[in-house]
C-alpha cells in the first residue's frame, strides 16, 4: 500500500509485480500509452518484458541490465511525462536479483514548468501583458499561477508609475527649459535696453 506507483523486475528484466498505487497510474493513463505503445495493456504486465513499457524497448532493457545504483530518467509517452527512478536489487552476496521501478506522472508539474519558462522569457524581453492561464488547473498550480501573474501585475503597474513619473520629469524639464529660454531672451532685451540707455 506504499503511495509511490512501483513495479518489480526480475533479474530477467521480467516483471514480477506491481503494487494497487501502479495500478491504479497505469489505469489512468493506459489509453494515453496506447498511442505510442500500442500493444499494452495493464492486465498482460505482470509476466511480461519491463521493456513493454518504453518506445525503445531494447535501449530500455540494456540501460536497465547495466543498473549498479539509483538512476532517475523523464520519459514522454502519449503525451504525458512521467518521472522514472530506477534501482537495481541485490542479495546479500551482491548478486543483482532484480530491479525496482518507481513511476510518477509529472504531466502537469511539466506543462506548469513550460508555462513559466514561457512566461519568464516574456518579462525578461519586457513584454508584461504574458499571464498564466487558470483554466484546469486546481489547487498548487492554480494558486501558484494566480500568484505569479500577481507579481507581474505589480511589475506592469510600477513600470507604469515610473513611466508615468518619467514623462512628468520629462514635462517638468521642457517647461525649466522653456522658462530658461524666455528668461535668457528678456536678460538679453534688458541688456540691450541698458546698453542703448548708457549710449
Amino acid at each position: 500500500h506504499a503511495t509511490s506507483s512501483m513495479l518489480v523486475a526480475d533479474s530477467d528484466l521480467k516483471v514480477i509485480y506491481v503494487n494497487h498505487t501502479f495500478a491504479t497510474l497505469m489505469r489512468t493513463v493506459e489509453s494515453d500509452l496506447r498511442k505510442e505503445l500500442p500493444g499494452f495493456t495493464l492486465d498482460g504486465l505482470v509476466g511480461a518484458d519491463v521493456g513493454v513499457l518504453y518506445k525503445d524497448p531494447a535501449r530500455a532493457r540494456a540501460m536497465l541490465a547495466q543498473l549498479t545504483g539509483k538512476q532517475r530518467e523523464e520519459l514522454t509517452l502519449g503525451g504525458r511525462t512521467f518521472r522514472i527512478e530506477a534501482n537495481p536489487v541485490l542479495a546479500d552476496s551482491g548478486e543483482r536479483i532484480g530491479t525496482v521501478l518507481e513511476w510518477s506522472d509529472r504531466t502537469q508539474q511539466a506543462a506548469m514548468e513550460g508555462e513559466l519558462q514561457d512566461m519568464l522569457k516574456s518579462v525578461l524581453a519586457g513584454n508584461l501583458e504574458h499571464r498564466l492561464a487558470l483554466t484546469g488547473k486546481a489547487g498548487f498550480f492554480e494558486g501558484m499561477s494566480r500568484g505569479v501573474n500577481q507579481i507581474v501585475d505589480n511589475m506592469a503597474d510600477i513600470v507604469a508609475k515610473v513611466q508615468l513619473a518619467a514623462s512628468e520629469v520629462y514635462r517638468g524639464a521642457k517647461e525649466i527649459a522653456a522658462g530658461s529660454g524666455h528668461l535668457s531672451q528678456r536678460t538679453e532685451a534688458q541688456s540691450s535696453s541698458l546698453e542703448e540707455q548708457t549710449i
